[in-house]
């Protein structure tokens, strides 16, 4: 009884990354790659505003904010 409950979960995980894997083929290569850019772009915000900027620095990283909050 024990290896029919194993089995079973073992059966009902394997068909969950399956379906994960492929409803990730839903979204478009753009789409992604979109999203990859965006998360990059915060990264690097991020990397500049820990770096202490100065006065001109900030200055662009405030537009840069506006512009996004904007769009």
């Amino acid at each position: 009884m024990g290896y029919l409950i194993c089995g079973g979960l073992f059966l009902m995980s394997l068909l969950t990354l399956v379906g994960v894997y492929f409803a990730g083929r839903n979204v478009s290569s753009l789409q992604r790659l979109e999203a990859h850019l965006a998360s990059q772009q915060e990264a690097l915000r991020q990397l500049k505003v820990k770096s202490n900027p100065d006065v001109d620095e900030r200055r662009k990283l405030y537009r840069e904010e506006v512009t996004t909050a904007i769009e």
